[in-house]
């Protein structure tokens, strides 16, 4: 079962209990895991992972939206693309994050747990809003950088800065997401699929993550 409270503007708790392995699609998230005693950071995701089953105690994640993770972390993003990797052995980001990750792993209020990141999580950065709505509108990069009153290269630079990932693999991830809307609700096959298919690749054994359940 998993479930889902907001913390704040793009980021969202999550909690997976009892889940079946899965498959999770590309959302261009970065996700912090607090799971059995260890924080994991898992993201940029830009491709699709196969998630492992979750038990009673389960695994609790907070996840920040495409392009707002520097909120939380310094400026790695781009060597965290597609990584599950331990928080300690990436970055220590604010002091206490990893304690505070594991407390509300423990708690049957993670939200509350974790409401001193509140502060830093109400100030997503406009650059980012306007990126991700230019992307979902299905703008090309050069069209979304002239909306932007930037260069082809400035915008490059900042994606990977920002995101951890180019604006095509953003593009990407959003016309997936519709398509896969449009099938929901019964849209041709056909018709609602995306250009490019989405890689998929497996979670590493070793870290066990899982996302969905």
């Amino acid at each position: 079962m998993l479930t889902e409270t907001s913390l704040g503007p793009g980021a969202v708790v999550w909690r997976s209990q009892n889940g079946a392995p899965t498959k999770v699609p590309a959302d261009g998230c970065v996700d912090l895991i607090a799971d059995s005693g260890a924080v994991w950071i898992c993201g940029p995701q830009t491709r699709w992972l196969r998630s492992s089953a979750t038990g009673d105690q389960g695994m609790l994640g907070l996840r920040l939206s495409a392009g707002t993770a520097l909120r939380l972390l310094p400026d790695c993003l781009p060597e965290l693309r597609d990584q599950s990797l331990s928080l300690d052995s990436v970055v220590s980001g604010p002091p206490n994050l990893r304690d505070l990750m594991l407390r509300a792993w423990g708690s049957a209020a993670p939200h509350a747990e974790l409401a001193p990141l509140r502060p830093a999580l109400d100030a997503p950065e406009p650059w980012s809003l306007l990126v991700s709505r230019a992307a979902a509108a299905g703008l090309r990069a050069s069209e979304a950088a002239r909306r932007l009153g930037c260069s082809d290269r400035t915008l490059r630079r900042r994606m990977l800065s920002t995101f951890g990932y180019g604006y095509a693999t953003l593009l990407r991830i959003r016309r997936a997401e519709r398509a896969r809307a449009l099938i929901t609700v019964g849209t041709d096959l056909a018709r609602a699929r995306p250009r490019r298919a989405m890689p998929i690749r497996p979670i590493c054994a070793g870290t066990s993550r899982a996302w969905w359940a």
